[in-house]
């Protein structure tokens, strides 16, 4: 079993807003990418946040929710909050941004099939010629996402075992496509409505 962590106690400081529930396809960004974690093989769902709006969405989904009180110190924060509240027959720790609103269901199923292939390897999506999440890290690597610090997330980790990554092409870029400014979110809101 895969569990899914989704990061989702940032301060959208270039946004000046909650950004997670500014909405596209006329719902919360972070409740469009529930929906797809829901509705893929998924079966644990951990969604760590700051604000209570965001708990509130992650509820109706039935998500397991955790506090992050430090969030200040960076995604490093919530990332070891994740991992420690996932059970302990995981296999594998899929990480999500909340502001990555068109990943789909089946590019979560593809990457876990690919992981599921070879157990050890860090699968990393590429939407054309960029890295992006989600990524899957393997079980081994629990104590070095317990040991980061400030806000690189797992790049750190990705860098450090470049032989134990394994890319994954996404055709369809959009779904890697992070919100983080107004210029972005309503570009985008332009194209899709």
């Amino acid at each position: 079993m895969i569990s899914a962590i989704v990061i989702a106690a940032g301060f959208s400081r270039r946004m000046n807003r909650e950004k997670l529930i500014m909405p596209i396809d006329k719902i919360p960004m972070i409740e469009k990418l529930l929906k797809e974690i829901k509705n893929s093989r998924i079966k644990e769902i951990t969604l760590v946040y700051r604000n209570k709006e965001i708990k509130d969405i992650g509820d109706k989904y039935s998500v397991n929710s955790v506090l992050n009180h430090k969030a200040n110190l960076g995604q490093s924060e919530s990332i070891k909050l994740g991992v420690k509240s996932s059970r302990d027959d995981i296999k594998g720790y899929m990480f999500f941004v909340g502001d990555q609103p068109f990943i789909k269901n089946s590019t979560i199923d593809k990457l876990i099939n690919e992981f599921y292939k070879d157990e050890k390897h860090i699968i990393v999506p590429k939407y054309g010629d960029n890295p992006g999440n989600p990524v899957i890290f393997p079980i081994v690597f629990r104590e070095e996402l317990l040991a980061l610090k400030g806000d690189i997330g797992g790049r750190k980790i990705i860098k450090e075992n470049g032989n134990c990554v394994k890319f994954i092409d996404v055709e369809d870029e959009i779904e890697g496509l992070d919100i983080d400014d107004m210029n972005t979110y309503y570009n985008v809101n332009r194209v899709i409505l």
